[in-house]
């Protein structure tokens, strides 16, 4: 199955975003055309593992090299007389043909079980991705920004936490309520038009 563009562009934003580097449309679509026969599950893993082990951003090759199982970057790829091959794999056939019954029955029910459980892993990277996009799109939208940002800060979550209060503070609008006098950390924020005085 041919990867589509836009699921690539969406991997390939992650890519860009952990490694600072924005591609053009140019590269982007010269890397697509290198690229297009993976799976969107190869893609993903090259991306992981060049998140993982890469320094700089990765070339498409690399990309390529990395979902076809080869590891990046130190594993030499060449024979002892300094010759570049291409690791191969045994064919399926030959595989087959020396399994029993029983035992290709097991390997079908094996693959089908890792087909649905990355079935779910897609659906799951889908899911965060739209509900992301959400969360962007209502952080533009001032009504419901403030709503997020008290939830934020009222889940207890440290990183939320912080975020939520360095917010209400660049806001001339919003006041934090603190639980009891000295506490350090506000319990909740209100917006001064909601005040009663």
């Amino acid at each position: 199955m041919r990867l589509e563009w836009d699921i690539f562009c969406e991997i390939l934003a992650e890519l860009e975003t952990h490694f600072n580097k924005k591609l053009s449309k140019f590269v982007k679509e010269s890397w697509y055309d290198r690229l297009k026969l993976m799976s969107e599950e190869q893609l993903i893993d090259s991306v992981k593992e060049a998140v993982c082990s890469c320094n700089f951003m990765p070339s498409a090759d690399d990309l390529l090299k990395l979902g076809n199982g080869q590891r990046f970057p130190g594993e030499s790829m060449t024979d002892a007389n300094g010759n570049y091959f291409r690791p191969t794999l045994q064919s399926t056939e030959s595989i087959v043909e020396n399994m029993t019954a029983e035992e290709c029955l097991n390997n079908i029910k094996k693959m089908r079980e890792l087909a649905e459980k990355m079935s779910m892993r897609k659906l799951h990277y889908r899911m965060e991705q739209a509900q992301q996009q959400r969360m962007r799109e209502n952080l533009t939208n001032p009504n419901t920004r403030f709503e997020i940002m008290r939830q934020m800060l009222l889940s207890g979550r440290p990183d939320w936490v912080r975020e939520a209060i360095a917010w209400a503070k660049s806001q001339d609008n919003i006041i934090l309520r603190y639980a009891k006098d000295g506490d350090t950390e506000p319990s909740d924020m209100q917006l001064l038009d909601n005040m009663e005085f």
